[in-house]
């Protein structure tokens, strides 16, 4: 294993020029926007107008021009001071222009190598690879950028099997180093440092037997969108090279259409983004025709007066609900397409001591983890789902962010753990982590429920402190007492003005009483649901907790994987005979806490006497 300088694709210059002019234009345009947009307007309004406009849009083009020059150029320069080298003990990566950087990670430290391709890159056969080292709350994973699809391949397997022969020295036995003479080429070795893997034109193949397929969850066919994935593994891309096999899968599955239809379906956070951008983005455009074109405020405004008196005021407002419901469905749609685009392709696989799940039609990625770096298995129901009986089943895993997902990381166990099923019957999690993860198959079952005051209490703070539809109940209230108060006062004259005040005043107080009593019905539901649905169970190696309501989230860690827990109560818990109990873990960035609200005392107890360290016998 010597030190070997590798380089990235040269697509690094070029493609990442494309993709750092494109965020340059983007911040430029909408920050000078209303100043081209009043430029513009000016220039053409004056008598030498295609004359200024064609100096405008020259200007524009040349700098344009100028400004993917001076991006070519410092990516050009950056791509002679980049590269990595697999050392004996350690990856290293180094990078950096002016300020150097040199990264060194022990193989023993890597917990898990992502890759991950936009369509751009697919198209052009090349990927980016993230290794997480998992060290910390602000531990960012390492990028190394555009690498080819047998590149990729082939460090992830190089880094996977040194990470196997620094954990267990007296274990490794037979590496077979290759020649890299070329700019991709890397050691490869053979499938977990046994016999069975064979050399043959700079790519590894290793015997894999035929991977089970759970019956009656994922039918071996997988659905529509998978043989377009098919195809571009095929073409693979304009640069790509072999395609680098990996030791053995025992056990895979991919999602059946109605799961990939049904996943698109139940996605409601990608309709509201999808909304709030749609109305954001007409509001700018309507800005901007209005700085351009100042007339045409008038000309909208006095179009609806006149349709308004032609149609009636009625008739207006509902065409105009009826194009918002249009333009809301045909944003929900997108949304759908996006998300079974998202999991076009998905795989799930055991190979090995890892779990790799691949997905994304057109933006690719491959999510890898070593099993005893999974901190948790979560199954997360919302409410459309529950009713339908199907959940989300994912794995908790100790997490790093790159450099460009920072700013988006979140805290929760399942938006920093990996999705191995986005949509799965309830009844058969069990048969999937049967299958990927037998180590987490033995699930606690003897529940213990929320305290008998748990419910007082949840309806209490739910509904009143913390339900929003009581403080809307309030709100109404007070303004029908001030509209009754300036009424006897005398504030209200008898004029039409201001009995049309009294009249709207009224009917938005009415409207928020009927919003805060539905409001109000639906905490108190989802607070029953949360108390009937709400427990925690042990066994002598795992923890289960669930907290129900309108959706449900069900948690389950195993005993050596809870970095501590502690139980607390304020003086009305004490009171009621009620704590909280609490449960860190290390995945996500940061680490995780999973809680469950007013158990009994004696409970909270027993969990504690649990969590104790045990100590060996004898």
């Amino acid at each position: 294993m010597e030190e070997q300088r590798q380089r990235v694709h040269h697509s690094y210059i070029w493609l990442g020029s494309l993709r750092s002019l494109g965020w340059l234009l983007f911040v430029l345009i909408i920050g000078s926007f209303s100043s081209l947009a009043s430029l513009f307007a000016t220039f053409t309004s004056g008598p030498q107008s295609v004359l200024a406009l064609a100096l405008i849009l020259g200007l524009v083009i040349g700098g344009v021009i100028v400004l993917f020059g001076l991006v070519v150029g410092i990516h050009a320069w950056a791509y002679r001071h980049l590269w990595y080298e697999l050392g004996p003990e350690e990856f290293s990566l180094y990078s950096g222009i002016f300020t150097k950087k040199r990264m060194h990670v022990p193989y023993a430290k890597i917990q898990s190598v992502d890759q991950k391709a936009s369509l751009i890159q697919r198209i052009f056969g090349v990927c980016n690879i993230s290794i997480d080292t998992a060290g910390g709350a602000t531990n960012n994973a390492i990028l190394v950028p555009y690498l080819t699809k047998q590149q990729a391949d082939t460090l992830r397997l190089s880094l996977y099997t040194r990470k196997q022969q620094a954990a267990a020295p007296a274990q490794a036995t037979t590496e077979v180093p290759v020649a890299a003479a070329a700019p991709g080429a890397s050691p490869a070795v053979m499938a977990n440092g046994t016999a069975g893997a064979a050399v043959a034109n700079g790519t590894v193949s290793a015997a894999a037997p035929s991977a089970p397929v759970i019956p009656g969850a994922s039918g071996a066919q997988g659905n529509i969108l998978d043989t377009g994935e098919v195809v571009w593994d095929q073409v693979g891309g304009i640069f790509a090279g072999d395609m680098v096999n990996h030791e053995p899968v025992s056990f895979e599955y991919r999602l059946s259409n109605k799961e990939l239809i049904l996943t698109g379906l139940s996605n409601s956070s990608g309709f509201v983004v999808a909304v709030i951008v749609v109305l954001v983005g007409l509001a700018q455009l309507i800005s901007g025709a209005f700085d351009i074109f100042p007339e045409s405020g008038e000309l909208i405004t006095g179009t609806l007066a006149t349709s308004s008196e032609i149609f009636g005021l009625e008739a207006v407002i509902a065409v105009s609900a009826l194009a918002l419901l249009v333009v809301a469905l045909v944003v929900w749609l997108l949304s759908v397409l996006n998300a079974c685009l998202s999991y076009g392709g998905f795989h799930a696989r055991r190979r090995g001591g890892r779990i790799e799940i691949e997905r994304g039609l057109l933006q690719h990625q491959t999510q890898s983890v070593s099993i005893d770096r999974i901190q948790s298995v979560i199954v997360k129901q919302t409410f459309v789902r529950k009713l339908m009986g199907y959940c989300e089943l994912s794995l908790g895993k100790v997490d790093a962010a790159s450099p460009e997902e920072q700013s988006n990381q979140g805290r929760s166990l399942a938006q920093n753990g990996i999705v191995i099923h986005p949509f799965l019957k309830k009844a058969s999690v069990q048969e999937i982590l049967d299958g990927l993860v037998p180590e987490f198959a033995d699930i606690p079952t003897d529940e213990q429920k929320l305290a008998k005051a748990a419910l007082r209490r949840g309806l209490i703070r739910r509904c009143l402190w913390q339900g929003g539809g009581f403080w809307i109940l309030v709100v109404a209230v007070l303004l029908l007492a001030g509209v009754s108060f300036a009424q006897s006062e005398g504030i209200f004259s008898a004029t039409v003005e201001d009995l049309m005040a009294v009249y709207y005043l009224t009917i938005a107080a009415y409207l928020l009483i009927g919003l805060g009593v539905l409001l109000l019905v639906l905490d108190a539901v989802r607070t029953v649901l949360w108390y009937r649905e709400s427990s925690f169970a042990v066994n002598r190696r795992f923890m289960r907790l669930a907290n129900g309501g309108l959706s449900t989230e069900s948690i389950t860690f195993p005993r050596v994987k809870i970095q501590y827990g502690f139980t607390k109560a304020n003086p009305l818990q004490r009171r009621a005979k009620t704590a909280t109990i609490n449960a860190c873990t290390a995945a996500g960035v940061g680490g995780s806490t999973a809680s469950l609200v007013d158990v009994t005392e004696a409970a909270a107890s027993t969990w504690l006497e649990w969590l104790k360290p045990r100590r060996p016998q004898g």
